[in-house]
Parts: C-alpha cells; structure tokens; sequence
C-alpha cells in the first residue's frame, strides 16, 4: 500500500512538470543567470549634419576673353600659350601709324578750338563778340574734345593688353607677327587660377540647408587623394530652367603649384547642419532580428529588444527616427547575445 502511494506521488510531480510552459521555463532562466556586463550611453538628440555631395568643373575667379577691338596687321605678338602675365602687361601690338597720325591731328583741333573758345569768351564778356559767334565757339570745342577722345581710344586700342593678372589658357592661332587683326577677333583668355570656383546643381531640400560660409570638402580626381578646403559663397536665387535644379556657389584656393587648371572635374561635400534635432546613435548599435532592425536598450537592468525605423547615414552615426527616445539607455556591445529580459550589468560610456 505504501509503495503504491509513493509510486502516485512521483507520476504527479512529473506530470506537474511536464505542464510547465517553455517561457516560464526561459525567463526562469533568463531571471537566475548572471547579469551581462555590457556598455551603454544616455541617448539624447542633436542637431543633425547632412553631407550633400556633388560634382563639377573648376574655373578660374577671373576668367577673362581679351577680343580686338581695332583692325590692322600685327606688329608684335609677346605672349604664349600657359605664361603668366601681370595685368598691363602687352599681348599685341597693331601697327599705329595712322592711329597715331589721326591722334595727332585731334590734339592739334582740340588745343584750337579751346584757344578759341578762351578767346571769344573774352570777347563776349566785353561785348567784342556776338552770342551766335560765342555759341559757336562752344559747340566747336566740345565736337574737337570728343573727336580726341575717339582718337586716343582707337590708338590704345592698338596696344591689346592683359586685363588681369593670370595664365595664358588659350591663344588664337592666327594672332602671329604680320596677320590681320579685326574688330571682334578674339586674342586670348586669361584666367587667374590662384583661387578658383566651382557652381554645383543641387535639389529643392539641399538648397534649403545650404547657406553662405559653410565649409565645403574639395577634391580633384586628377590630384588623387589631394583634398582641399573651400567655402559656400553663393546661393541661386532661382533654380535652372532646363533641369529644376539649384546653383551653388564653391569658392577654394589653388595648391601652392597651381597644379589645380580651369576646366578640370571637381567634386564637392557640404556639410550642412539641420535646425531640426534628431536621435544619431553609432551604426553598430543596430542589429538585424527577423529582417528588421532593432536596438537593444537597457530598462530596470533588464535588456528589452525595440524596432526602430531608421534615416539617414552621418559618417558612423545613423538617424533613428522611431523607436527611441531622449533618456533612454541604448547598449552598445554585447547586444547580438542578448535576448529580451535578460539581467545586464551596464557600464555607462562616454
């Protein structure tokens, strides 16, 4: 009879312990292991930096075309192709003669018609002269000032000089020793590429976080892994018609060799600042579970596994727009072995 009872208590036990359900038996588990040690940091929000990237050409701050603007043959051609020159200095020399002759006669008309206007207004202040006579003598003058000035133009104009300082960028074949030069012929382009610019096409949202002054990361594929620093210096007003896209403005300086040339590609990366602050945690802290991401935050020294929907990518860092909140604790390492409830020893980190 004993043993029989014996016998019944042990089925009972076990059956007991066969209806037991598999989470009570993990968070039994979960609850008596040791707690983990992992690190953590206190999320809060900050503004966030966007990086806005794009591509172009370089050109020159002073870019300039130097045309003709008198006719004759060439007398002198002292300029060559990639030398610098300072501003002033000569690219051509057009024969002068008969500009020079011409000049000469204006200045002969003018010094007359000035001694006679001198003269008459004398005259006329002693009534020796007639108004009509005094008006003439007026009208004389300023028709010989004008046709002095049109005479020194046009001899200046057979002296074509730099008009800034820069690099010969491009020579027309025809500007030689002993060829005809024309009004409208174009002699050379200058550009001064101690500094230079770029104008990149960005999107409505980008215009609308770039501003003027904002540093900007600068590198030509030519130059290798050469970077450069310049800024924002302006900002398109209107977009451009044929592609809805916005103007920017990039304003950097030369490497010390000049090795930078107007015409070659740049790239370009603005980092801007949002007025609106968001959550930035580092990349790692996001893991994968059931294809979606999650992060793992610590609550009363308990893991508890949360969805987030993430944004943007800021270098290492990347924006959680759902999911967190500021205050909360965010588990840094260890999180891939954690599972929810588990104990945590956390370590609090910079």
């Amino acid at each position: 009879m004993k043993r029989s009872l014996l016998v019944c208590a042990v089925t009972l036990f076990l059956f007991i312990q066969g209806c037991s359900t598999p989470a009570e038996d993990e968070n039994t588990n979960s609850q008596s292991r040791a707690p983990v040690a992992v690190e953590a940091i206190r999320l809060q929000s900050s503004p966030v930096k966007r990086v806005v990237r794009a591509s172009s050409t370089a050109r020159g701050v002073q870019e300039v075309m130097v045309t003709s603007q008198t006719s004759g043959t060439i007398q002198r051609a002292s300029f060559s192709l990639g030398q610098f020159l300072r501003q002033g200095a000569l690219l051509v020399e057009v024969e002068s003669d008969v500009a020079a002759a011409s000049l000469e006669q204006s200045k002969a008309a003018y010094e007359s018609a000035l001694l006679n206007l001198t003269v008459t207004e004398k005259l006329y202040e002693q009534q020796g002269a007639s108004e009509a006579e005094m008006i003439g003598a007026r009208v004389n003058y300023t028709g010989a000032k004008t046709a002095l000035r049109q005479a020194q133009t046009v001899f200046s104009n057979t002296r074509i000089t730099a008009p800034v300082s820069g690099f010969i960028a491009q020579k027309e074949n025809a500007v030689e020793k002993g060829n005809v030069i024309a009004p409208g012929m174009m002699v050379a382009r200058i550009v001064n590429i101690t500094s230079l610019k770029v104008t990149v096409a960005v999107g409505e949202r980008e215009a609308m976080i770039i501003e003027n002054g904002m540093d900007v990361r600068v590198t030509v594929p030519a130059l290798g892994d050469t970077t450069l620093t310049g800024k924002v210096t302006a900002i398109g007003a209107g977009s451009f018609a044929s592609s809805g896209s916005f103007p920017v403005e990039v304003t950097f300086s030369n490497t010390d060799d000049n090795r930078i040339k107007s015409g070659m590609a740049v790239n370009v990366s603005i980092e801007t600042v949002s007025t609106v602050s968001s959550i930035l945690i580092p990349l790692g802290a996001v893991i994968e579970r059931e294809r979606e991401p999650v992060v793992v935050i610590s609550q009363n020294n308990r893991a508890l596994i949360s969805e987030v929907t993430t944004g943007r990518i800021s270098g290492d860092q990347i924006e959680i727009l759902e999911g967190l909140t500021e205050g909360q604790i965010l588990l840094l390492t260890g999180i891939s072995a954690l599972s929810q409830g588990d104990s945590l020893s956390v370590t609090m980190v910079n």
